[in-house]
C-alpha cells in the first residue's frame, strides 16, 4: 500500500530519495492519471539523473492532454540537452502558449534560438524573460552576448559553474583533441625565457582539469590550482599536480596569498572576464618582486574589451597595456597565436608575460 505524500517529503527529509520514487511508483500505478504524482516522481528522477525516465513522464502528460507549462518546459529541456534544438523550441513555445507569464520558458527559448543562429528571435525572447523575471545577471549576460545590451564585467559565476561542472567529465577530449587547445604550451613557451634555474612556487588560475598543472609541475616548488567548478577540481585532483586546489574567484584567491608567488597563470581564463583591473591588481600583490604573470587572450581592435556571440569576451592590446602599466607591471612579451579552433574557424589571440617590477 502506498504511503500518503507527507510521508514521501518525511522520506525526502531523510535522504531516503530511493524509498520516495519507490514510493510514488507504486502511487502511479495505482492511479496512472495522478498528475501531482507523475510530477514529483519525473522532479526524483532528474535529481537522480534519470533524465530520460523524467522526460517518458512529461511525454506521458503532453500525451494525455494533463500538460501544464513547465511539463512543456522540461520537456524542451531535456531535447536542448540532446542537441535536438528544434524538438527543444517546440516545447518552450508550447509552453509559452500554455502560459505566456512563464519567464524560464522564455529564457529557455532564447538559449536555443541563440543556439540555432537566430540572433533576433533569441533577443526578443530574452527581453520578454527580463520584462518578467526582472535583471538577471544570467538573461543580462546572453543579451550581451547578442548585441542587446552593453557587455557585464565578468560572466555569472552561477553561470560558469554550471557549465563547466557539466562540461568536465569531456572537457579534455572536447578541447585538446578535438579543438587542438594549445594555450597551456603557449605560455610555457613564452614564460620560460624569464624563468630562473630553479623551482618556483606557481598559481594556476581557472586551473580546470589541470592542463597547466601537469605540464608545469616539473617547474614548480609548490603549485596552487584555483577555479570555480568543483567537479573541475575533482579532475585536476587526480592528477597529482597541485599541492593545494581551492574553489573560489580569482581575485578573493590572489588576495588571500600577497607575495606567495613568483609565476602566475591564466590559460584561456580572461576569456570569461571583461573588466580585468582588479583581476591585474591582485595578480601583482600575489607575485613576489621580479615574479611573472603570462596569460592568454582573446583580442579585439574594437574597445578595451567586448562580448562576442561566442559568449566570450575578447580584449584589446591598447587595454592590456594600460592596465598593467597601472598595476605596475613591464611588458616582456606580448605575442600574437593560434589558441584553438572555433565554431568559424580558428581563433586567435595573444599571448602575454608581465612581470612585477
Amino acid at each position: 500500500m502506498a504511503l500518503p505524500p507527507q510521508n514521501i517529503d518525511e522520506l525526502l527529509k531523510l535522504g531516503k530519495t530511493a524509498d520516495a520514487i519507490a514510493v510514488l511508483g507504486g502511487m502511479v500505478r495505482d492511479n496512472p492519471t495522478d498528475a501531482q504524482a507523475l510530477r514529483k516522481l519525473a522532479g526524483l528522477f532528474l535529481k537522480t539523473g534519470r533524465t530520460t525516465e523524467a522526460a517518458g513522464i512529461h511525454s506521458r502528460l503532453v500525451a494525455s492532454g494533463a500538460a501544464v507549462a513547465r511539463d512543456h518546459q522540461e520537456l524542451g529541456l531535456y531535447y536542448a540537452g540532446r542537441g535536438e534544438l528544434g524538438l527543444a523550441v517546440e516545447q518552450f513555445r508550447a509552453a509559452l502558449a500554455k502560459d505566456s507569464h512563464y519567464a524560464p520558458a522564455h529564457c529557455n527559448l532564447g538559449l536555443v534560438l541563440e543556439d540555432l543562429g537566430r540572433p533576433a528571435e533569441a533577443v526578443e525572447a530574452l527581453r520578454q524573460a527580463r520584462t518578467l523575471a526582472g535583471e538577471q545577471p544570467f538573461i543580462e549576460y546572453h543579451l550581451a552576448a547578442l548585441g542587446g545590451t552593453a557587455p557585464p564585467p565578468a560572466c555569472p559565476a552561477e553561470y560558469l559553474v554550471q557549465l563547466f561542472d557539466a562540461y568536465a567529465p569531456r572537457f579534455e577530449q572536447h578541447l585538446v583533441h578535438k579543438l587542438g587547445y594549445r594555450g597551456p604550451q603557449l605560455l610555457l613557451d613564452a614564460a620560460r625565457p624569464f624563468l630562473p634555474d630553479r623551482t618556483i612556487d606557481v598559481i594556476d588560475l581557472g586551473c580546470g582539469t589541470g592542463l597547466c598543472g601537469r605540464l608545469f609541475r616539473r617547474l614548480a616548488r609548490r603549485m596552487v590550482g584555483v577555479d570555480l567548478s568543483g567537479v573541475m577540481l575533482d579532475l585536476a585532483r587526480q592528477t597529482g599536480s597541485y599541492d593545494e586546489l581551492l574553489r573560489c574567484d580569482l581575485v578573493s584567491a590572489l588576495s588571500a596569498r600577497p607575495q606567495s608567488a613568483e609565476l602566475i597563470l591564466a590559460a584561456d581564463v580572461f576569456i570569461y572576464v571583461g573588466e580585468l583591473s582588479r583581476v591585474f591588481n591582485a595578480a601583482f600583490k600575489a607575485l613576489r618582486p621580479g615574479g611573472l604573470f603570462a596569460f592568454t587572450l582573446e583580442t579585439t581592435n574594437q574597445s578595451d574589451y567586448v562580448l562576442g556571440r561566442s559568449r566570450r569576451y575578447a580584449h584589446s592590446s591598447a587595454y592590456i597595456r594600460r592596465l598593467a602599466g597601472e598595476a605596475g607591471f613591464v611588458e616582456r612579451s606580448m605575442a600574437s597565436s593560434f589558441l584553438r579552433a572555433g565554431e568559424d574557424g580558428p581563433v586567435t589571440g595573444s599571448v602575454a608575460v608581465l612581470t612585477r617590477a
